[in-house]
């Protein structure tokens, strides 16, 4: 894995490199599944726990079909990336 002390990322394949990394590392050591294992598997991006790892929030990279596949899984809110930033 790589270094994750001041990562900087250019793109979406790096910003997604590292939100596995990143998930791996907690995984590991608190001895849960990652979200993407364990509902996410057949989503095609990234998804990366917030919060506590108690389901509450994630972080997930996507495209316009994203909302529907959240949806169809029973996840409802969906906040884009746009609603999010000033």
């Amino acid at each position: 894995m790589g270094s994750l002390n001041g990562a900087n990322c250019n793109n979406l394949i790096e910003f997604e490199k590292l939100m596995k990394e990143h998930e791996q590392l907690v995984s590991k050591t608190i001895k849960l599944k990652m979200v993407q294992e364990k509902y996410f598997s057949d989503y095609f991006g990234q998804t990366k726990s917030l919060g506590a790892w108690g389901g509450d929030f994630i972080l997930a990279t996507g495209n316009e079909d994203s909302t529907n596949y959240f949806n169809q899984k029973g996840f409802k809110t969906v906040i884009p990336y746009q609603d999010l930033i000033l």
